[in-house]
């Protein structure tokens, strides 16, 4: 396995509830899975510590599970939410970024 991708990377393994942002220090955050465990409130807190921590110009990318507008949520329990995960529509997570200020945009990065 080749290790030297890691080079200049640095991760974080922690609560994101108590993650100290550090100010304007990063040109990416990634986060897979994050905010589906936490509260209203937890997920607010969080664009705005991700805003804080991004340098002029800088990226959020987010992976969540997410469901469409026009999905249809049968009574049975999905597996997801036997680990305590919410799925919650796109358009949540949309309006709560952009009410922190954030551009949303399906750019592609790179090719």
């Amino acid at each position: 396995m080749v290790e030297h991708w890691k080079e200049g990377i640095t991760s974080y393994h922690c609560l994101l509830q108590d993650f100290d942002w550090p100010e304007q220090a990063f040109d990416l955050v990634f986060g897979c899975w994050i905010l589906s465990y936490l509260s209203e409130l937890d997920r607010q807190q969080a664009y705005a510590g991700m805003k804080r921590s991004l340098a002029y110009g800088g990226y959020l990318i987010l992976f969540e599970p997410v469901l469409s507008e026009k999905a249809i949520v049968e009574e049975k329990r999905h597996p997801w939410q036997e680990q305590g995960m919410m799925i919650r529509q796109q358009l949540m997570y949309t309006r709560e970024l952009e009410s922190q200020g954030f551009v949303i945009t399906n750019e592609h990065l790179w090719k």
